[in-house]
């Protein structure tokens, strides 16, 4: 179903589509940014809008946290804005400090996508595509990009492929917040299983600066399942940088066995994040008090390569020449518990 959204100040229409499945999950996005307003799963306790999202367009104008939205054409930090590529210095944009973050000053976040409504593998999903031109923010090459937003049994599917005329940087992510709550607090007693033994610190910029790094240890151990207000609470210099967790950890890659789990114990509900991307980022919702929501109300689970892996080749290679296709497969389970 496609439905008028709002206009754009220059006057474009933006639309909302949404699709259903037979299980009671329904999804809903807009052609501005790709934005993700609402995810809706019929948990045994209740019907649960899964995800923070807004009514109405005005209230995306600006949207500074990123709420649903596609980014690219890197997620997260580069250092300096600059990286080397075939021999040549690339001068991107600067939009956190003297940092480039999620893309720049007009991301993905911020580009009319166009959405078509059909299915994929017998699923009901939705279609997206984007061509970033070359210099878009500084970066090189032409870019088609095409996402798959498709609607399992109990899962959402996301799927992202893109193809340059020339050789860049890709890191591409789903920057939803999610919420197993029916009531929106915060998620601050939920649990929080994170199935990785390394993680990368972060310097006063949030950027790594120490490579990977065992958990053991630390309050970034999440192989077992722990209060997220038990790590939250405490002082540790990592944590205050970013006023809570805003952090990479490694993943296996795999999409038989989750990288995380949340778990909501009150209300009997959980979700889990499958990818096959190098690193998840997840992220308690530190700032969002500056949108006028609760601090920690939701948190982010960005499955991408590494901050400024470019410039750092220990946490991975994010280059894509012409002769491949970028793909990354992302999945959120939600169930009963």
């Amino acid at each position: 179903m496609r439905k008028e959204f709002g206009k754009l100040p220059s006057g474009k229409q933006i639309y909302s589509y949404t699709i259903k499945n037979s299980e009671g999950l329904s999804l809903s996005a807009i052609n501005l940014g790709g934005i993700i307003t609402s995810l809706q799963f019929h948990f045994r306790t209740g019907l649960v809008d899964t995800v923070i999202g807004y009514p109405s367009l005005e209230q995306y104008l600006p949207n500074p946290a990123y709420l649903g939205a596609i980014v690219g054409r890197y997620a997260n930090r580069i250092r300096n804005g600059a990286f080397k590529l075939e021999d040549k210095l690339i001068q991107l944009s600067k939009n956190n400090s003297h940092n480039h973050l999620h893309g720049g000053l007009y991301g993905f976040d911020q580009q009319f996508w166009d959405i078509e409504i059909d299915t994929f593998e017998n699923y009901p999903s939705l279609f997206l595509s984007y061509i970033s031109e070359h210099g878009e923010e500084g970066y090189p090459g032409e870019l088609h990009v095409n996402v798959i937003y498709q609607l399992m049994e109990n899962a959402l599917r996301i799927i992202f492929k893109a193809k340059t005329n020339s050789t860049t940087i890709v890191n591409l992510t789903q920057h939803s917040y999610f919420t197993l709550s029916e009531v929106k607090t915060t998620i601050v007693n939920n649990f929080l299983q994170i199935n990785s033994s390394r993680f990368a610190p972060v310097d006063e910029n949030q950027i790594p600066n120490q490579g990977l790094f065992n958990v053991e240890q630390t309050p970034f151990d999440f192989r077992n399942v722990v209060r997220i207000q038990d790590i939250l609470s405490q002082n540790h210099p990592q944590l205050v940088i970013g006023e809570g967790i805003d952090h990479s950890w490694e993943t296996n890659k795999l999409l038989q066995t989750p990288i995380a789990k949340l778990i909501n114990e009150y209300e009997k509900r959980a979700m889990s994040v499958y990818t096959n991307q190098p690193a998840l980022h997840v992220y308690t919702g530190n700032h969002l008090k500056n949108i006028g929501l609760p601090k920690h109300a939701a948190i982010c689970f960005e499955a991408q390569h590494f901050p400024d892996a470019i410039n750092q080749p220990t946490l991975g290679n994010p280059i894509l020449n012409p002769t491949e296709e970028y793909f990354h497969e992302t999945i959120f389970k939600f169930f009963d518990v």
